[in-house]
């Protein structure tokens, strides 16, 4: 914790029925940001939580699919999951994040988060995937 001292807000955890009629536990510290500044914030955001948010790998189903964070976590996770696998392959996840900018930054002709994700996303959906010189967007198989 930063600037120490002080006390962290315990986890708020609220009962709602699920789709099938079961009661369905969600944690509201289980949020995405809003509008991340850079990918090495993307990064810890899916890594360790940013603030008092969990991180986003530690997320439930239910978590993922309530409706605040569906939509965003899909557009996000092509982007954790490459690099995920950079930093396998011995990359810092500094660097990854690094060169993931500059070559969508290249590719879409825009440095803007929605930009650089979108390409993402287009080239690992692509059949077949799409490589970028030293990144490799081939999905798991």
């Amino acid at each position: 914790m930063v600037g120490g001292g002080g006390r962290q807000r315990p986890a708020v955890v609220v009962d709602r029925t699920g789709p099938d009629g079961n009661i369905v536990r969600v944690d509201n510290t289980a949020q995405l940001l809003n509008k991340p500044k850079s990918l090495s914030i993307l990064w810890k955001e899916w890594m360790f939580g940013v603030g008092r948010n969990k991180p986003a790998r530690d997320f439930t189903t239910q978590e993922r699919n309530a409706e605040k964070n569906k939509n965003v976590y899909t557009r996000r996770k092509p982007f954790w999951l490459l690099v995920g696998r950079m930093t396998n392959a011995g990359w810092t996840d500094q660097v990854a994040c690094e060169v993931i900018q500059e070559t969508y930054t290249i590719v879409t002709g825009k440095s803007s988060m929605t930009a650089i994700l979108d390409g993402i996303r287009k080239d690992a959906s692509h059949k077949p995937p799409i490589e970028r010189g030293r990144l490799s967007v081939l999905p798991r198989r």
